[in-house]
């Protein structure tokens, strides 16, 4: 991912480079995409985790974690996380995590 991430950086600084004036407008549109390639963040998975630890680990990662709560008798921890473990998404995106207590 960050090879790709700096592949795409380099294509978009040629293009940038080798614009005239009324090239700029798409130079900037290039930039722009590659910069929020590199700006992608996986999410990790947490599932099986106590709730305290898949907070931190998410939280440490840069996310925000939201929780919804199932009573079970047995079963503690996180259920389902959404999104998904693997899931690329923006640095601060919203996890939601279902936590058996």
């Amino acid at each position: 991912m960050r090879l790709l991430a700096a592949a795409v950086v380099m294509v978009a600084m040629l293009l940038t480079a080798c614009t005239t004036s009324h090239d700029t407008e798409s130079a900037a549109t290039v930039t722009s995409s590659a910069t929020s390639i590199i700006d992608q963040v996986t999410v990790p998975n947490v599932r099986s985790m106590q709730w305290a630890d898949a907070k931190r680990t998410l939280l440490d990662a840069g996310f925000n974690v939201t929780e919804e709560v199932r009573l079970r008798d047995r079963v503690t921890g996180v259920l389902h996380q959404e999104p998904p473990p693997g899931t690329v998404v923006a640095p601060g995106s919203i996890v939601t995590l279902v936590v058996a207590r």
